[in-house]
């Protein structure tokens, strides 16, 4: 049984290492928040969002409409600390909308 926690510990932590090689923890983070954006916005900011990513630490958000982009531009600090809160972790450091 030791061991074989041993074992779930390194296999944890070559995937780790893995993921920061290739840069691949914020492609997987903009994923998971593409993913969580209805519930996190709500449906109707989230069917004007066009494009999501993430880019160490920084929230990249594209907007159809420049309406919403504008009411969100207010609301930057709500929208971090409701990332934040929905995945239980400081995700999203900064937000930057175009």
């Amino acid at each position: 049984m030791d061991n074989r926690s041993s074992n779930k510990e390194s296999v944890k932590a070559l995937i780790e290492r893995y993921l920061e090689a290739y840069k691949m923890r914020d492609k997987l983070t903009s994923m998971d928040i593409e993913k969580a954006w209805p519930h996190i916005v709500g449906s109707s900011v989230a069917k004007h969002t066009s494009e999501i990513s993430l880019k160490k630490n920084v929230l990249l958000l594209r907007f159809d409409s420049s309406i919403i982009k504008q009411e969100l531009a207010y609301k930057k600090d709500e929208i971090i600390k409701a990332v934040n809160e929905y995945f239980q972790k400081n995700v999203v450091t900064d937000i930057l909308l175009y």
